[in-house]
């Protein structure tokens, strides 16, 4: 993997294996590798191209280019550096005897975790067994209407009770409201002089000629204003 050309061959074969496709199933692993060489033979893995591709690729990078000793660019932008094409393929591929140590321990941790739920739920069944509840169901039941009717008679003790402190509020209203009301005001002798439909509350207001409304407790009468007289000369000026 060297010459003219080949640093682009390697960055277009990284994102096709990198890219979907229907061509093969997806992949778990890239593997960068070639045999030694000078530093002339290796320069294509120094190559701009080649580093962007392996920055790019979804699927993780190993780069194992040359001896031990060599190093490249394609190194650092690699996942993993391996030293050398075998030590590349012993970082892919576990062995065999840690596989199977890793399944045991996984199937151990699965058996103590479903023997503790089957546990857990022993203990829960056997309490439940235990309980008032299944041992005297009738019992259960009846405490429970009991509570129930408690707080029935509860909310209806206090709904009546709001009934009637909101009926007294609304007593105490309509009096308050009784006591403001002009009517009360005329039936004790007074009267209320209006003009154009608003209420004249000084004499000095009204003109000879004025048409006024003098509205009394139970009626209202239609007048005309004669004079305008001083209050102390105790005059008619209706």
């Amino acid at each position: 993997v060297q010459g003219i050309g080949a640093a682009a061959e390697i960055a277009t074969a990284i994102r096709e294996l990198s890219a979907p496709n229907d061509l093969w199933p997806a992949l778990d692993l890239i593997v960068l590798t070639r045999g030694g060489g000078s530093i002339e033979d290796l320069w294509e893995f120094n190559e701009e191209i080649v580093a962007r591709a392996i920055a790019a690729s979804r699927i993780p990078v190993i780069s194992a280019v040359g001896h031990e000793v060599d190093f490249t660019i394609a190194d650092f932008v690699a996942d993993v550096r391996a030293a050398t094409p075998t030590a590349a393929a012993e970082i892919a591929v576990r062995d065999r005897l840690e596989l199977y140590d890793g399944l045991s321990r996984l199937k151990k941790r699965l058996d103590d975790g479903v023997d503790y739920v089957l546990r857990q739920h022993r203990k829960e069944l056997a309490y439940l067994l235990r309980s008032r509840g299944l041992a005297r169901p009738l019992d259960l039941v009846r405490n429970y209407q009991q509570r129930v009717d408690d707080m029935s008679h509860r909310t209806a003790l206090g709904l009546r009770a709001a009934v009637v402190r909101a009926h007294d509020r609304l007593r105490l209203l309509d009096a308050k409201l009784d006591a403001l009301s002009p009517l009360n005001v005329l039936r004790r002798g007074f009267a209320i002089v209006e003009r154009d439909g608003l209420p004249m509350t000084r004499a000095s207001l009204l003109m000879p000629g004025d048409d006024v409304v003098i509205r009394m407790a139970d009626d209202r009468r239609n007048a005309i204003i004669s004079k305008s007289h001083s209050t102390n000369t105790h005059e008619e000026n209706v």
